[in-house]
């Protein structure tokens, strides 16, 4: 018997920022002044472990004066490149956002390592405090170089966001 499983990564596009402003002002009935905050994994791929299976057969030849010699390694973190560490960090990630949607009640997305949070400026900054948190609590580090705090002007995946203007329309 033969068999194949095929698996595709599908992530959301930059314009998810747009869609969710417009669920939030549908669901409100009325416009609403939405801010944004964006987070970023640190080392995000070194961050998830890998199955306990495969940490003792990573080797790396290392050439020494002429002599080829086999360095044997454990890596804890899924290995970026290693067939299937996209997909698995993947699965991760995407968890997350899901968690902090129906659990956390915090609505956002995330592409790859970089998460989005969008929430209306009444819920008191509590959407991006909340992420940080579970990352924090599932020791998930966070690059708070790139960290933004909620605000109308936000940048995620290089757009900049602008919804100071969502209420006039």
């Amino acid at each position: 018997a033969c068999w194949s499983a095929n698996e595709t990564v599908s992530l959301d596009a930059a314009d998810i920022t747009a869609h969710i402003a417009q669920e939030f002002c549908i669901e409100a009935g009325e416009s609403i002044i939405l801010l944004g905050a964006s987070e970023d994994q640190s080392s995000a791929y070194r961050q998830y472990p890998n199955r306990h299976v495969e940490l003792n057969i990573i080797v790396c030849p290392v050439i020494i004066d002429g002599e080829v010699i086999p360095l044997y390694f454990c890596v804890l973190g899924l290995v970026f490149g290693k067939c299937g560490a996209v997909l698995n960090y993947n699965r991760y990630s995407c968890a997350l956002v899901v968690f902090n949607a129906r659990i956390l009640a915090v609505l956002g997305s995330n592409y790859f390592d970089d998460f989005l949070v969008e929430e209306p400026a009444f819920a008191s900054h509590s959407g991006p405090s909340c992420v940080r948190e579970m990352h924090r609590l599932l020791r998930i580090a966070l690059d708070s170089g790139k960290s933004e705090d909620l605000c109308m002007f936000f940048q995620f995946l290089g757009l900049l966001n602008d919804s100071s203007h969502m209420s006039d329309h």
